[in-house]
């Protein structure tokens, strides 16, 4: 006889198997306990570069090249186009990736 016992953060459950006198494998319950909250950091810090992206890039092209150095203004400029072309490459081939997934299964 075996029952489940569930613990979970951030939406996501963790579990473990309990045997008939009790005893729970602490270790896996720590590990995936872990393993969620490091998953979930990284989806907030993700989320924020995002969002940290957008802001920087309709404040650079919103400016007028006056107000600063114009060599400087232009590398910005030139490093933030290649960081959303590398964004949009990275998202196409994480939905190239899914698609790929669910048409072999």
């Amino acid at each position: 006889y075996q029952r489940r016992v569930h613990g979970g953060l951030c939406g996501l459950s963790a579990g473990s198997s309990a045997t008939e006198d009790g005893t729970v494998v602490e270790a896996a319950i720590g590990v995936m306990l872990v393993t969620s909250c490091l998953s979930c950091i990284s989806a907030l810090i993700g989320l924020f570069m995002f969002v940290w992206l957008i802001i920087g890039t309709i404040w650079t092209f919103g400016m007028d090249s006056d107000d600063c150095n114009s060599d400087l203004y232009d590398n910005v400029k030139w490093y933030l186009i290649v960081v959303w072309i590398f964004t949009l490459i990275q998202c196409c081939q994480t939905v190239a990736s899914m698609f790929m997934k669910s048409r072999s299964s």
